[in-house]
């Protein structure tokens, strides 16, 4: 039981001796959760932040990444919010936790989203409606900073049309 239970993959495991010929071993595998980087490695990762064989990460470079000290903990509840859309929540590159206390969302469009300390339900669901408002390639939109409740600032991509005019 300890050697099954040392490997990685293997997040509990119960061996029954079933009289008079059969022994039975049921072992339950961590699920992949998040790639974490940190200590310039990246690790695969289950939901408990338990890390799984880092060998395996390649073949699960479609989970989203979380980057920083303490990420692996905070990233269930995170996950957890922002899988009430989907289809945004596909589009996560990754999540940097940003000085223990609060999180940037890239992704894969390009966009950096900046999430304040707190109330992180409220900001996902301004973002939803963000996004439903405005269409970010068009308003050339490349960031949004939603850490003020009552507000949210937006930063642009440079207008290509004035950067060729100025020359």
């Amino acid at each position: 039981r300890a050697r099954i239970l040392a490997l990685d993959w293997v997040e509990s495991v119960t061996i029954e001796r079933r009289l008079p010929d059969t022994i039975r071993v049921n072992i339950v595998e961590r699920s992949p959760f998040a790639l974490w980087q940190h200590d310039q490695r990246i690790q695969l990762v289950d939901r408990g932040g338990a890390i799984i064989n880092a060998a395996d990460a390649p073949r699960f470079d479609h989970l989203p990444l979380i980057v920083g000290d303490g990420a692996v903990a905070k990233a269930p509840a995170l996950f957890d919010i922002m899988r009430s859309k989907p289809e945004i929540f596909r589009s996560l590159v990754s999540a940097v936790w940003i000085g223990a206390r609060r999180w940037d969302l890239h992704f894969d469009s390009g966009l950096i989203v900046r999430f304040p300390e707190t109330g992180m339900a409220a900001a996902w669901h301004r973002l939803i409606e963000l996004l439903g408002t405005y269409d970010m390639n068009r308003e050339r939109i490349v960031s949004i900073d939603l850490r003020l409740p009552d507000r949210a600032a937006f930063g642009l991509r440079p207008n290509e049309a004035m950067e060729g005019s100025a020359t």
